[in-house]
């Protein structure tokens, strides 16, 4: 963002609660089986994305699910960058040196420069040419599910882990897991903060594990504001257009 690099004392930014994530179909081969989707996962080196693709305009997603500014984030649990251990798995699966795959598609409407970076780590890491469409937004919103790879962010409608880790994930009609769904419940069935959020990380991790998903950004915001213009409550995006104070200038 040259932005900032220009106004210096007025560019600002925070992390957004919104995670930009891999989704694979969990219903078919080659995705069924999750040492495809964890070797898949290991190929990528998000630290790089993160940094070098995207400018560090975004943090690489190193947790699960849920982003660090929700409670209920997991710090760490990633599956690692780690192609050696990658290629095992496919072979293992039955795919050695990426050998016997059936087309895959990545698909999403934005973020290109993304796509064409994913698509170089599973060549680059995995031998497997994955074909990558962009799609109108119209059209993806009705239809990325139906691809056995796709690319999609999920920003919630309320902040708590489960807005992610019940409403995102069921939005994935292929996955579901008997462990998985009881954390769920027992989450749902207590008020007590104490209580709730180690339930939600432990499901949390079984998603990350299993490699339904994959993680690769957590979002931030950037803008410019004026040295006159105070917001209290920034830092929090918990603020209000009413608040904001204009000093004299």
């Amino acid at each position: 963002i040259p932005a900032r690099h220009h106004y210096v004392e007025e560019y600002i930014s925070e992390p957004e609660p919104g995670t930009i994530y891999v989704g694979f179909d969990t219903s078919r081969p080659p995705f069924d089986d999750p040492r495809v989707r964890r070797a898949f996962v290991m190929a990528v080196d998000r630290e790089r994305l993160a940094d070098e693709v995207l400018g560090g305009n975004h943090y690489p997603a190193t947790g699960g699910l849920v982003p660090p500014v929700l409670p209920g984030h997991s710090p760490g649990i990633v599956l690692p960058y780690d192609p050696n251990q990658a290629r095992q798995l496919l072979a293992q699966a039955g795919y050695p040196e990426g050998q016997g795959f059936s087309t895959l598609e990545l698909v999403y409407y934005r973020l290109p420069n993304v796509l064409e970076y994913l698509k170089a780590q599973w060549l680059h890491n995995l031998n497997v040419d994955v074909t990558i469409e962009i799609m109108e937004y119209s059209k993806f919103i009705k239809e990325p599910r139906s691809r056995n790879l796709f690319l999609i962010g999920w920003t919630p409608d309320y902040p708590d882990p489960d807005s992610f880790l019940r409403v995102c994930v069921r939005s994935l009609p292929h996955w579901r897991n008997e462990s998985y769904e009881r954390l769920l419940e027992g989450a749902r069935r207590t008020s007590n903060q104490g209580d709730r959020i180690p339930l939600y990380q432990a499901a949390d991790k079984i998603l990350i594990e299993e490699a339904v998903i994959m993680p690769i950004i957590y979002t931030r915001w950037h803008g410019l504001v004026k040295p006159w213009v105070k917001i209290p409550g920034w830092g929090t995006r918990i603020w209000r257009l009413k608040d904001v104070i204009l000093e004299p200038h």
